[in-house]
């Protein structure tokens, strides 16, 4: 059965089925704004409208809904929430309070309590975490849609590298943020050598492994992918519409929301989708994630990837799944009922109607 057969046998599925009895239980683990103690991680909370629209669209499969604020406030409510429920799934988008660290301790806690994950796994969301090894691990199969990069550590020896790369505009980008943190443009050129360095080392004093790597102009791609039974969904391509004069989405864009989306149907459209359908493939993901792209000369360049990427309603992800199913809460129910499936914890079957 192709993959289009098999996401529209699960839409049905979701349409067709009663709302599971409190023998089951979602819990949704996030983090409010009040918590965080590094401003420039708050772009990474969940506003009350985000909140709301997350446990709505769970409640339209599960009687039973939580939702818990920080990843301590969930190890707490474990054992309350066995007694209560025979099976629980849980979906996060915590992370650590003082910095990076995101997703990556709710899905190994889940494997420690047997819980069941259904965002991305602990693999994913760790190696999520380090673009480094991402970029490296591909690299051989799909080397010539990766820009050029320079990766710098903390033993790197920053002038020496920069004499090895040729001028003109590049992107810095923290090895282990998300969401545009730490991303910005800059102009190498070796008539400037002394104020460049000095700019790069007062970037690595904040950020100790980054990467320059250089700066695509043209339309950027973004290409959402779900795991389904050995195969991977592409529900289509959503290209950013972005105002700022950056050029790029930038911290502060990213923050605000201000930019939106539109489908996109060009000309590389099936190169893109089967780009990022190898990537996948390479890196092991087997949930959801999204590759984002920039096209120059005809040629799509990978710029980032999001192993347990965001999906609430502004987000590319949301909007390829609203537009093709009419719903803002289908990407969080296609989750869950790949989670049943998988783990052949549903009951009733799943072709009984409401």
């Amino acid at each position: 059965m192709e993959c289009n057969q098999k996401i529209n046998k699960l839409h049905d599925m979701i349409n067709n089925t009663k709302l599971l009895p409190s023998k089951y239980a979602v819990v949704f683990v996030y983090n409010e704004e009040s918590l965080i103690e590094d401003e420039e991680h708050s772009s990474e909370c969940i506003t009350s409208i985000e909140k709301d629209m997350i446990i709505n669209s769970f409640r339209k499969s599960v009687q039973c809904v939580y939702a818990i604020n920080g990843e301590d406030a969930f190890i707490s409510t474990i054992p309350t929430l066995q007694k209560k429920h025979t099976i629980i799934f849980v979906y996060s988008m915590a992370q650590n309070i003082f910095g990076i660290g995101r997703r990556s301790l709710i899905p190994l806690l889940c494997n420690y309590y047997k819980l069941h994950n259904i965002g991305s796994d602990f693999r994913s969301s760790t190696l999520g975490g380090d673009k480094e090894l991402m970029y490296k691990l591909i690299d051989s199969s799909l080397h010539n849609n990766i820009p050029v990069t320079f990766y710098i550590k903390e033993s790197t020896d920053l002038e020496k590298t920069i004499k090895n790369i040729e001028d003109g505009i590049y992107i810095l980008k923290p090895n282990d943020e998300s969401a545009s943190i730490g991303v910005q443009k800059i102009y190498i050129s070796k008539g400037n050598m002394n104020a460049i360095l000095k700019q790069l080392t007062k970037y690595h004093e904040r950020y100790s492994k980054f990467f320059i790597q250089e700066y695509i102009e043209g339309p950027e791609i973004e290409i959402p992918l779900l795991f389904l039974e050995h195969d991977y969904y592409c529900p289509g391509c959503v290209e950013i519409v972005n105002s700022s004069p950056s050029g790029y989405l930038d911290y502060d864009t990213v923050k605000m929301d201000d930019y939106s989306f539109k489908e996109y149907n060009g000309g590389l459209f099936t190169d893109i989708i089967r780009c990022s359908k190898n990537v996948a493939k390479i890196l092991g993901f087997e949930t959801i994630c999204r590759i984002d792209f920039r096209i120059k000369n005809n040629t799509p360049y990978i710029i980032d990837i999001g192993a347990n990427p965001t999906i609430s309603l502004h987000s590319s992800t949301n909007y390829i799944f609203r537009k093709r199913f009419g719903s803002e809460s289908i990407v969080y129910q296609f989750l869950l009922f790949m989670a049943l499936n998988k783990t052949k914890l549903f009951e009733p079957p799943f072709d009984k109607t409401k």
